[in-house]
């Protein structure tokens, strides 16, 4: 055999190692220059057994040929298992969609009844609901319905995710049997308030948990049917919420290549994004921003020294109470004070929160009483102050009112004011 086959077989060996080592890229290129090497080879296959070298030149091309290929082997391969995934599933898939729709009849004989969907957990038992005056709906236990067995994953049942009146998401664990959706937290404020506040407190985008059996993923996320009433859909629902996500993605720069967390922004980054969201007045953002912040931040090097980390727990803090969720809002300005006592707005505002939840008066005076002692030049002391002289006088303090609820409000009045230039008109 002559030198030509041989360094044909080196290049082919070569080949193949750096397929071995992820190179990819470089498979085309060595392969055109096997098959020229080799092409030499079939001409001249050396004196003394040209018909070896002939044979060794071919194998070597073919050898090359292998890294050139394997991405299409794997194609097919893929494509086989997802058809075999797709046979093995689909009675699951209908399991589930036939489950959901009863379970949706279910739920709005429930919402018909107590005024909101039910939030239940994988034990099947509604966590706690709650009146528009803030106190505690009492429900029958027989009026819970009872949730299916999730088809994915028969030792669980599925879950059901409330967006107040307006319907529920029926959850399953889908393909990978792995819950990614985390059950938000129900709503404990009186009404009005926000029912998507709660999902934002997730700090994840509900889009991103979905598993779409279309997208030729093999178990990404979670199966989510959602009921809505009376014809909601799941885009009117949630459109606010979508929108909110599209305001952080648009001001949150993308996450560095060695993120610690894949795909999710820097902690600091979401942290600067929710205050930036606050200035602006977009309290739903401000929330998913500062709570995906909270999330990422606990293993931060600089966590302890970095303001605007801390800042996140306020921040989204201030937003709930704006959405209308003063006792949320109030746990989060409290754990925002252990660690930063000084802070004259925050006390300011929880005192406000907790009169709003009802507390006792004089624990929201002490707060008022901070909000002027700590700085009596700050912008909120002559508030806090004038809150404070007002329980002093065994009074009800002027509060602030949470913007979602003047929004309401404000639509309510607008409702009523077509309706009596309507009527007027028609008279």
């Amino acid at each position: 055999m002559g030198p030509i086959p041989l360094l044909t077989t080196l290049i082919a060996v070569a080949s193949v190692i750096l397929m071995f080592g992820g190179m990819n890229g470089l498979a085309l290129p060595i392969f055109a220059v096997a098959a020229v090497i080799g092409c030499l080879g079939f001409a001249k296959p050396g004196n003394e057994n040209p018909r070896n070298g002939r044979v060794l030149a071919g194998f070597a091309i073919a050898i090359a040929f292998l890294p050139v290929a394997k991405p299409f082997i794997d194609q097919l391969a893929l494509q086989r298992r997802e058809a075999i995934r797709a046979r093995e599933t689909a009675p699951l898939y209908k399991a589930f969609d036939t489950n959901a729709a009863a379970l949706g009849q279910r739920l709005d004989a429930f919402a018909s009844k107590y005024g909101q969907y039910p939030a239940l957990g994988e034990s099947g038992a509604a966590l706690p609901m709650f009146n528009p005056d803030g106190s505690r709906l009492e429900i029958n236990p027989a009026d819970v319905p009872i949730l299916p067995k999730d088809p994915f994953a028969p030792a669980r049942v599925v879950r059901v995710a409330p967006v107040g009146n307006l319907g529920a998401l029926i959850i399953s664990v889908g393909q990978d049997g792995v819950p990614e959706m985390p059950l938000p937290q129900p709503v404990i404020d009186a009404q009005p308030n926000d029912p998507l506040a709660p999902f934002a407190l997730i700090g994840r985008d509900v889009r991103t948990l979905t598993y779409d059996p279309t997208n030729g993923a093999l178990g990404l996320g979670d199966l989510m049917a959602w009921h809505g009433r009376q014809g909601v859909t799941r885009d009117q629902a949630f459109n606010r919420l979508d929108d909110a996500w599209r305001d952080i993605d648009r001001l949150t720069p993308p996450p560095p290549p060695d993120a610690e967390y894949p795909g999710i922004p820097a902690s600091e980054d979401d942290a600067l994004t929710a205050m930036r969201l606050l200035e602006d007045k977009k309290y739903l953002a401000v929330v998913g921003a500062a709570s995906r912040a909270v999330a990422t931040r606990r293993p931060h090097p600089n966590f302890w020294g970095n303001e605007e980390l801390f800042s996140a727990d306020l921040n989204r803090g201030l937003a709930l109470f704006q959405l209308g969720h003063p006792r949320a809002g109030a746990d989060l300005l409290i754990s925002y004070l252990v660690n930063r006592p000084n802070e004259p707005i925050a006390h300011y505002y929880l005192g406000v929160m907790l009169l709003m939840g009802g507390a006792d008066a004089k624990l929201a005076a002490r707060h008022f009483a901070a909000g002027f002692q700590l700085d009596p030049n700050s912008p909120i002391a002559p508030r806090s102050a004038a809150a404070f002289e007002a329980i002093e006088r065994s009074t009800m303090p002027e509060l602030p009112q949470p913007a979602y609820r003047t929004e309401i409000e404000q639509s309510r009045n607008a409702s009523q004011t077509q309706q009596n230039q309507s009527f007027l008109g028609g008279n």
